[in-house]
């Protein structure tokens, strides 16, 4: 498996994304990622919607399991994104870049942006809600920025190869503790018998991660259809075109903002630990048929 390590450079050309010029779906996401690529080698010779889902994430030093749910890579949504610090000194606020948008991005003035695609996971790690409810399991977008692309779309052929697909592979991810450029989300770790991930079919993610609709109590309000769980997130959705008046408005001319500089990927060669996914099963199997029901979406918290 080869890994990408090359520093990003900013493309001066973009593919037109079909969806009003924002965000690229299918194809287009290979060929911006080839662009993102071939400039790198050459180089070396928004707006917020009202339900934002939470992002995979892995602590330094730890590995967390997780299931991806969506059938390949170009299923997903990708666009160019700005990760900024705030306040308190963190780099949680994320931004999509107004180049792609015809305008002059003034947060490009500080650093380019990174390239991301964002797949939906399912992450394999228990929290506790603000209720109480231990929580087994929960749906995050998976943002992959352009250093990984090789690594999963190498996985991507693999689980083809064998006449699957991306959808139900489980990757244990983990996060180097010493490597400060390390990807947030963590690398896939190879396990004991030299495989770095196994497929469950759909039957199983029904069974381990379905559910009822979730309502308020007197029903009037569904917070998620049935078994909305088990389905990759509406992209255009929770990504809708950006707000450019409100980023500048946010952003000004740039001079006061501090942008990440690209993360660059390492082999992670670590071992695969998948015992939450197989208690998870093993419970399914032994228990009755009741669905288990999530907790309301202003409920959840981040698990990390």
């Amino acid at each position: 498996m080869s890994y990408i390590n090359k520093p990003t450079t900013q493309p001066t050309t973009r593919p037109a994304s079909q969806n009003g010029g924002w965000g690229h779906r299918g194809s287009q996401i290979t060929t911006t990622a080839n662009a993102v690529i071939e400039r790198n080698s050459n180089a070396q010779s928004g707006s917020r919607s009202e339900f934002v889902p939470l992002r995979f994430y892995v602590k330094a030093g730890t590995s967390v399991d997780l299931v991806i749910l969506d059938t390949s890579m170009e299923a997903g949504f990708a666009f160019y994104e700005h990760n900024l610090i705030d306040q308190d000194g963190r780099y949680s606020i994320f931004e999509p870049c107004l180049k792609d948008l015809g305008v002059t991005c003034p947060m490009c003035v500080q650093g380019n942006s990174s390239y991301v695609l964002f797949l939906t996971c399912i992450a394999l790690k228990p929290y506790t809600s603000k209720k109480g409810v231990v929580i087994p399991h929960s749906k995050m977008l998976l943002p992959i920025r352009i250093t990984q692309f090789d690594v999963i779309r190498q996985l991507e052929e693999s689980a083809k190869n064998e006449g699957k697909s991306l959808r139900g592979m489980v990757l244990s991810m983990k996060r180097s503790k010493t490597d400060s450029k390390a990807p947030r989300i963590g690398e896939p770790a190879i396990g004991k018998g030299g495989r770095v991930y196994e497929i469950i079919d759909e039957d199983e993610i029904i069974s381990l991660f379905g559910h009822d609709p979730v309502t308020s109590q007197d029903g009037n309000i569904v917070y998620k259809t049935e078994n909305e769980d088990t389905r990759p997130y509406d992209y255009e959705k929770i990504f809708p075109r950006p707000d450019v008046t409100a980023i500048l408005q946010r952003h000004g001319k740039g001079g006061d903002i501090k942008i990440e500089e690209e993360e660059v990927a390492s082999p992670a060669t670590e071992e695969k630990a998948s015992r939450v996914l197989e208690m998870l099963l093993q419970k399914r199997k032994a228990a009755s048929k009741e669905a288990y029901t999530p907790a309301p979406i202003d409920d959840e918290e981040i698990p990390f």
